[in-house]
């Protein structure tokens, strides 16, 4: 009897110990888990952190590049800091940065949400066409430069010339606002950075543009070649004419 009885003491006593065991290896997975847990999400926190710096990095070369595309912008600023030296230009870079901006903006807030008929950017373009051949017969008629006269593109004229680029237009739409809203997805307010970030790319590419071109002016100055750079520029702005005409697709209904 007493043999029956310590038996099943230590079955019970062993039972326990059994019990405990399993307890503190169930706590153990349960901590490991926890720790894999918290490490997943570290590392998946972590990806989205450099997927969005990836995405940053790529909007900021995208504004260099189109600092860097030649076009009424870009020529509108190397005639005004042929006229007046490099801080006349920049004055011109900072009208077309606000312009954009503002246009941009619009676009982001408004356009993106409409179903805007194709229609529309061929009118923009054609106006847009007639604005510049204006401006390249205004180029063309200056033979010198007095760095005191009034800026040859005001902030109206600027902004009316970004309003009437129909290559704006089609740009922002198709490439710039699927990135903006790409990057909204990946964090809050991304569309707006995505406009800082742009412009910010594209304000460094012009100004260093202008700046590098600024160092031509003596040159140009000396021998005597204003007129004649005025006139290139002119015939510039003609071509962006024609290439606004051509890229509106009406050509193609008509030839």
């Amino acid at each position: 009897m007493s043999q029956a009885k310590n038996g099943s003491q230590l079955y019970e006593r062993d039972r326990e110990r059994q019990e405990k065991h399993y307890a503190c290896r169930i706590g153990e997975i349960s901590r490991s888990f926890g720790r894999s847990a918290a490490r997943v999400t570290e590392i998946t926190d972590l990806r989205r952190i450099m997927k969005i710096i990836d995405q940053i990095l790529a909007i900021f070369l995208l504004g260099l590049i189109g600092g860097s595309v030649p076009g009424p912008m870009l020529t509108a600023v190397f005639t005004d800091v042929l006229n007046g030296g490099f801080k006349k230009g920049f004055k011109v870079i900072l009208r077309a940065l606000s312009a954009e901006t503002i246009v941009a903006l619009a676009i982001i807030l408004v356009v993106f949400s409409l179903n805007i008929p194709q229609l529309y950017f061929q009118i923009i373009s054609i106006a847009g066409a007639i604005f510049l051949i204006w401006l390249a017969i205004n180029l063309w008629r200056v033979n010198k430069v007095d760095g005191e006269t009034k800026e040859i593109f005001s902030f109206f004229k600027i902004f009316t010339l970004t309003i009437l680029s129909g290559a704006f237009w089609i740009f922002w739409l198709t490439v710039c606002i699927p990135k903006a809203f790409a990057l909204r997805e990946s964090i809050g307010g991304g569309q707006y950075i995505f406009l800082i970030t742009f412009e910010l790319g594209w304000l460094a590419m012009t100004l260093l543009l202008a700046f590098i071109f600024s160092k031509f002016r003596p040159l140009l100055l000396k021998k005597k070649l204003v007129s004649v750079v005025f006139k290139i520029f002119a015939l510039l702005l003609i071509f962006f004419a024609i290439e606004s005409l051509i890229g509106s697709g009406l050509f193609n209904k008509f030839f």
